[in-house]
Parts: C-alpha cells; sequence; structure tokens
C-alpha cells in the first residue's frame, strides 16, 4: 500500500488506489453494473394486459365472474348504441356521421 497524505479535507490515497477504494465500497466494480432499463411503452402495456388476464382468469376460475356469448338481442342493442356512440362523435369533430 502506498503512504497516504493529508488533504484539505482528510486523508487523500494515490489516483490507483482510489479507484480500488471505491469499486470496493459500491460492491462491485464499474463494468459489471448496468444502468437500469426503462421498459418501452408496449412493454407496459403488455405487462398490464398480462395481469389483467390473470387476474380475470383467477376470477373465472373461482367463479365470481361468468363469461359467456352474446344472445342476438344484446348484440343488437350493442350495436345501436355503438353506432349511436359514434354519431355523437363524429357530430361533435364537426363531421358527417358514417352511414
Amino acid at each position: 500500500m502506498a503512504a497516504t497524505t493529508w488533504g484539505k479535507v482528510g486523508p487523500t490515497l494515490p489516483r490507483d488506489e482510489a479507484a480500488v477504494a471505491g469499486s470496493q465500497r459500491q460492491g462491485a466494480a464499474k463494468e459489471t453494473q448496468m444502468a437500469d432499463q426503462r421498459q418501452s411503452a408496449r412493454e407496459r402495456d403488455e405487462a398490464k394486459k398480462a395481469a389483467r388476464q390473470e387476474a380475470m382468469d383467477n376470477e373465472i376460475a373461482a367463479g365470481r365472474l361468468v363469461v359467456r356469448q352474446m344472445t342476438p338481442q344484446e348484440r343488437y342493442e350493442n350495436d345501436a348504441r355503438s353506432a349511436a356512440a359514434a354519431k355523437r362523435r363524429a357530430t361533435k369533430q364537426g363531421r358527417r356521421a358514417p352511414e
């Protein structure tokens, strides 16, 4: 170990020993550390979708949620609601509604 000198704040080590001491304090050498990668919006959306799907599957398996096909009457009512909503949106935006 090289001699330690005293600086304004306290003892200082020679440059090469300071680097080794710093990496030992941090627990790993800088070469092995990677910055955390941010998820893209697509990855976040996919993760949320997978979590929702898993929750839904659990609810179905537990019997708290029943999934069934729409009846023809329900489908007709749903189509009518969708068409009315599309017409309102088009009118609100100042365009003609698709017919």
